[in-house]
């Protein structure tokens, strides 16, 4: 998917400085879910919400 591809080193970097490198890889699949499951209310009106 496109949006993991444009976004997941920066969360995956984010998270490690939070959690830890070892805890980042499990929360950001984590992230992932959540954010697919929540795809239906996303705010269209914003162009960069349909790439």
């Amino acid at each position: 998917m496109e949006v993991i591809s444009r976004h997941e080193t920066a969360i995956g970097n984010y998270l490690a400085r939070r959690v830890g490198r070892q805890a980042a890889e499990d929360v950001l699949g984590d992230v992932w879910v959540a954010a697919y499951e929540s795809r239906a209310t996303y705010d269209l009106s914003y162009p960069e919400a349909c790439r």
